[in-house]
Parts: C-alpha cells; sequence; structure tokens
C-alpha cells in the first residue's frame, strides 16, 4: 500500500515524496530541488536559494547546492553616465576643486578662494622719462656806489640773453656796480612709468553641482555627483571648524579679498646745474653798439664804476642743465583677506 506525504518547501518551490509500504523499489537516483536565487542590483552578491529535498529512494542523492543569488540590494555603481560615488558630505558645502575659473563637466559658479601665503605686493618696473623743462633764473641789482651798497634799482629778474635798456631807468646811467648772484636752478620734472598692481590669485576654486547630489545605487554613506576634476571633491565651511573624516585634508582660506594697494612710480631729478652767466655792458640803448665792458663768470657785487657811461647790457650763458632722473617707488597699502572658510578635501 503506497501512501502519499507532503514533504516539505525549499525556498519558493515545492516538492513531493512517496514512501513504499512493502518496500518497493525506489529510483535508482533521487531528483535534487535546485534553489531559486533571490534577485536584487548592486555589485553584491546576495544569498542563493535553498537546494530542494531529495526524493525517497533507493541511492537517490541530495539536492544540488544553494543556487547563486542576485545582486544584493544598494550594491554596485549605477550613478548616471558621467557621474561618480564620493562620501556623503552630510553638511557643509559639497565643491569640485579646480584650476583656473572652468569647471568640470557637470559643476558650476567657480568660486575662488584665497590664501595669506599666495598675496602679492606691487609689480614695479619703473623707468623715467627724459627730464622736461627745468631753467636757470637770474636777477639783478644796480647800485650808485663801487661796493653795491647803494641800490639804485632793483633786484630784478633778467631774462637770459634779452638785452635791457637801462637809459629809461636812469638817464644818467651813472650804475657804479652791479649784483649778481649766482643763477637760481628750477628743475626739470621727470614722469614715471610700470606701476602695477598685479591681481591676486585665489590659491583655489571650487565650483557646486549643477545638479543636486543623488543617493543613487552607491554603497552606505555615499552619493552620487558629476565626475570632478582629478584634484578631487571638497567640503566648504563658513569659519573655522574640525573636517569629518571622509574629507581629512584640511585647509584655512578666505571668500573675500580687500585690495588697499597704491602702487605708482615717481621720478625724482636731481637738481641740474647752470652755466656761468656773463654780463656785457653797451654804450647804446640796443645792446648793438660798442661793448663797454664784459664780465664773465660774474657771481657777485662786480664795480662798473669806470665803465658807468652805458645804456644797455645783456645777460648771456647760464644754459640749464638737467641731470638724470632718480626712480621713486611710493607704494602704499596692502592687500588683506576676510570671511574664513575651512576647506576640507579628499586628498592634496
Amino acid at each position: 500500500m503506497t501512501k502519499l506525504f507532503l514533504c516539505g518547501v525549499a525556498i519558493l518551490g515545492l516538492c513531493a515524496c512517496t514512501l513504499d509500504r512493502e518496500g518497493g523499489l525506489g529510483a535508482p537516483t533521487g531528483e535534487g530541488g535546485t534553489g531559486l536565487g533571490g534577485s536584487g542590483t548592486g555589485i553584491e552578491t546576495g544569498p542563493g536559494g535553498t537546494g530542494g529535498m531529495p526524493t525517497v529512494g533507493g541511492g537517490g542523492s541530495g539536492g544540488t547546492a544553494p543556487g547563486i543569488g542576485g545582486t544584493g540590494p544598494g550594491g554596485g555603481d549605477v550613478c548616471p553616465t558621467g557621474w561618480t560615488c564620493v562620501a556623503d558630505p552630510g553638511v557643509g558645502t559639497l565643491v569640485s576643486r579646480t584650476e583656473g575659473d572652468v569647471c568640470p563637466t557637470g559643476w558650476t559658479a567657480p568660486t575662488p578662494y584665497y590664501q595669506d601665503s599666495n598675496l602679492p605686493g606691487c609689480n614695479n618696473n619703473c623707468a623715467c622719462g627724459a627730464p622736461q623743462g627745468g631753467s636757470c633764473e637770474v636777477t639783478v641789482t644796480r647800485h650808485d656806489d663801487s661796493g653795491c651798497g647803494a641800490v639804485k634799482d632793483g633786484p630784478s629778474i633778467i631774462p637770459l640773453d634779452q638785452c635791457q635798456n637801462v637809459g629809461l631807468i636812469n638817464a644818467s646811467n651813472q650804475a657804479d656796480s652791479y649784483d649778481v648772484p649766482p643763477a637760481a636752478v628750477t628743475p626739470a620734472s621727470c614722469t614715471g612709468t610700470g606701476a602695477s598692481a598685479p591681481p591676486v590669485a585665489p590659491s583655489l576654486t571650487a565650483c557646486t553641482p549643477a545638479a543636486p547630489p543623488v543617493n543613487n545605487g552607491c554603497s552606505q554613506g555615499e552619493v552620487c555627483v558629476p565626475q570632478p576634476q582629478s584634484m578631487g571633491t571638497c567640503l566648504v565651511f563658513d569659519g573655522d571648524v574640525d573636517c569629518p573624516p571622509a574629507y581629512p585634508d584640511e585647509r584655512d582660506a578666505f571668500a573675500t579679498v580687500n585690495d588697499n594697494r597704491t602702487c605708482a612710480c615717481d621720478c625724482s631729478p636731481d637738481k641740474g646745474d647752470c652755466g656761468d652767466v656773463t654780463i656785457t655792458l653797451y654804450n647804446n640803448s640796443i645792446c648793438g653798439g660798442g661793448v663797454v665792458a664784459t664780465e664773465p663768470g660774474i657771481s657777485g657785487c662786480w664795480d662798473t664804476s669806470s665803465h658807468n657811461a652805458h645804456d644797455s647790457y645783456r645777460l648771456s650763458g647760464g644754459a640749464y642743465t638737467a641731470a638724470n632722473c632718480d626712480v621713486l617707488e611710493t607704494d602704499t597699502g596692502e592687500v588683506t583677506l576676510s570671511d574664513l572658510r575651512t576647506v576640507c578635501c579628499t586628498g592634496s
């Protein structure tokens, strides 16, 4: 007499077995059950189903080994094309470090950050142009005595190389002495060029994701972001904070540059020099008649008491000679930084 019994369930499959009460012949080989693997997505392998129960029979073999499971839930990189998994920032602003001011694909809004070690001063390649202007000024005082004591007229600034009709000043022309001190120098001017304030270059530039990070198939504690540049990802925090373990490379940076530099190249000419002055007396009013007397290189009082019968005189020489211009750098102010940020990166 044969009876039918339910034997068991293997994961999702049912099996049946028979028992021969009279000890009849069993099947030569039992049919082992095949486990049905679990399903899922990702890169982690999930557990397989349990093998089926063998049928009772002579020499029947057991079921096969557990089936190969599907990929486990939450495993595997299924970020969108061009995206990758990074440590979940949790807090702070997630950024991609970049060079220059161009963000990698999928990142936007390049923001510069600055450090104290990267602050330039003035870059002055100063040069001075040729001296411009400059002159010599000569004053003359005429006296009624031979020792330049009793003033007849003056002192007056007398232009060089211009005839002075003294017969109109005093018809008697009785100037017994002339006082002509050394010429006074009016220096030339020089213009400086080459001053510049070089721009303050950022120590790093950070770009934010064009789309928000997503938790889309990354491992636990990670999120999907657009593929950053090789310089890696960072977090930016306001103020001075400690970096999280996943972003251990910590550095201080500043968001604001305060540029108070004034860079200038000024030039200071040497005073220059005036040549010797010569005074010549003439016996007519237009400095064109006969020469009464002349005094080269006059510098002080000249006794003309023996030559007082003259109607005009003229000063000559005394030309201005400019010297070189000396460069003067007149830089003021400096660059300072404000608005501290803590930048935490995945690596240097």
